[in-house]
C-alpha cells in the first residue's frame, strides 16, 4: 500500500505543470546545449560583425588566464592594432537562429534595462514598510533568522509563500546596492582581470547561465517572442588612443635620432633632413596600415 501510495505521488508530481522537468520548449540553440552536459555553465559574449550582432559561449572556469586577457587578445595581433575590443557591458540577448556560424549564433539585442530596474527598487524601497520593531535585526556577524521562521513580520505572497517583510526589504537594498556597483566592477575587472573568487558578481549580474537551463523555455518564457531574455557581455570595439599616442611618440622619437645619424654620418643637414622625411613617410603609411588592418578585421 505503501508502494502505491508513493508511486501516485510521484505520478501527481510529474503531471504537475509546476514540477515539470525537460517538457518546455526547445530553444533554437537546444542541440547546441543538449551536446555540453547538463552541469556546464557559460558566459555569453557578444560582437557586432557589420549591422549583426553574434554571441559565443565561454566557460567561467578560469586557470591562470583572466577573463580581461581572454576577451582583449584573442591573437598576438591584436596587440598591436589601433582598433579593436576596448571595453565590455552588460547587454539583453534573444537567440534569433540555432544555426552557429563563425562569429557564433545571430541574436537579437537591446541595451540593458539595468537603470529601470535600479529605478523600480529605489521606489519599493522608498514605500512605507509596516515593521514591527526590535525584530527580525541582524547581530554583528551577520546572522539573521533562517527563511521560515515564524517572526511579527511575516506575511503571505502571491504564491503563499510564508517570507520576512524586513528580510525581504534588506535582499532589495542588496539587489539594488549590486545593481549600480556591477559597471564599476565590470570595468575594473577588463582592465585587470577576474579571479576565480569574483565570479560571485557575474552570477549575480545574471550573466553565468546553464546549458540545461538555455535548452528549453519554461512556464511564461514560451510566450516570449523568440524566447527567453538573457544577460550577456558586449565587447566594445573603439580606438586604442595610448596605442596611437605612444606610437606617434616612438615615431618622432626614431625621426630626430635617423637625421641626427645621417647628418653626422654625412656632415650634410640636408642629407639629414631627406632621411628624416623618407622615414616619416614610411612611419605614416605603416601606422595607417595598422589603423586599417584594425579596422578590417573588427
Amino acid at each position: 500500500m505503501a508502494n502505491t501510495s508513493e508511486t501516485n505521488i510521484q505520478e501527481e508530481y510529474s503531471q504537475n505543470p509546476f514540477h515539470s522537468v525537460g517538457r518546455g520548449k526547445k530553444t533554437q540553440i537546444n542541440e547546441y546545449c543538449q551536446g555540453k552536459g547538463k552541469e556546464a555553465q557559460c558566459i555569453w559574449l557578444c560582437q557586432r560583425h557589420g549591422r549583426t550582432m553574434f554571441a559565443q559561449d565561454v566557460s567561467p572556469e578560469f586557470d591562470e588566464e583572466s577573463l580581461s586577457l581572454h576577451l582583449q587578445k584573442s591573437s598576438w595581433l591584436d596587440g598591436f592594432l589601433f582598433y579593436g575590443n576596448v571595453g565590455i557591458r552588460l547587454i539583453e540577448i534573444k537567440f534569433y537562429s540555432g544555426s552557429q556560424q563563425k562569429q557564433g549564433f545571430r541574436v537579437l539585442w537591446r541595451p540593458n534595462s539595468q537603470s529601470e530596474l535600479v529605478h523600480d527598487l529605489e521606489v519599493s524601497l522608498r514605500k512605507e514598510w509596516d515593521f514591527e520593531p526590535l525584530s527580525c535585526g541582524v547581530d554583528i556577524k551577520g546572522k539573521r533568522h533562517e527563511d521560515g521562521t515564524e517572526c511579527p513580520n511575516r506575511i503571505c505572497d502571491e504564491i503563499s509563500n510564508w517570507i520576512c517583510k524586513v528580510k525581504e526589504r534588506r535582499k532589495l537594498a542588496r539587489r539594488l546596492n549590486e545593481l549600480k556597483w556591477t559597471p564599476t566592477f565590470l570595468d575594473f575587472y577588463w582592465r585587470y582581470g577576474i579571479r576565480k573568487e569574483d565570479m560571485a558578481l557575474l552570477e549575480t549580474a545574471g550573466l553565468v547561465w546553464s546549458y540545461s537551463a538555455l535548452a528549453e523555455d519554461r512556464w511564461t518564457e514560451i510566450e516570449e517572442p523568440f524566447g527567453k531574455t538573457i544577460h550577456a557581455l558586449e565587447l566594445i570595439q573603439g580606438w586604442h588612443t595610448m596605442r596611437l599616442l605612444y606610437s606617434t611618440i616612438a615615431a618622432a622619437i626614431a625621426d630626430v635620432l635617423i637625421v641626427a645619424m645621417i647628418t653626422v654620418a654625412t656632415k650634410s643637414l640636408q642629407s639629414g633632413l631627406a632621411a628624416g622625411s623618407y622615414a616619416v613617410g614610411l612611419q605614416a603609411l605603416f601606422l595607417a596600415m595598422l589603423a586599417m588592418l584594425g579596422v578590417v578585421l573588427a
